[in-house]
């Protein structure tokens, strides 16, 4: 399931991991970044090759394992 809310007038896109937990896409939780940018806020894709900031997402977001795993007790 994939939602979008807008907060504080920025535009977020919003989806559910396997245990219905609400996840923000963004770079911190793709399975494709790269775990550290010497960029400051910037993250580098691993797939796109693309920079983007650290709470954006490029085109090939997909979850990653571990945030896909988070459960709320």
């Amino acid at each position: 399931m994939n939602n979008s809310k807008i907060i504080k007038g920025v535009f977020y896109d919003f989806t559910q991991n396997k245990n219905g937990v609400s996840i923000k896409k963004c770079c911190a939780s793709c399975k494709h970044h790269e775990p550290y940018d010497n960029e400051g806020d910037r993250r580098k894709c691993k797939l796109s090759k693309k920079s983007v900031d650290k709470s954006d997402c490029c085109g090939c977001w997909h979850i990653s394992d571990q945030i896909d795993d988070i459960k709320i007790r």
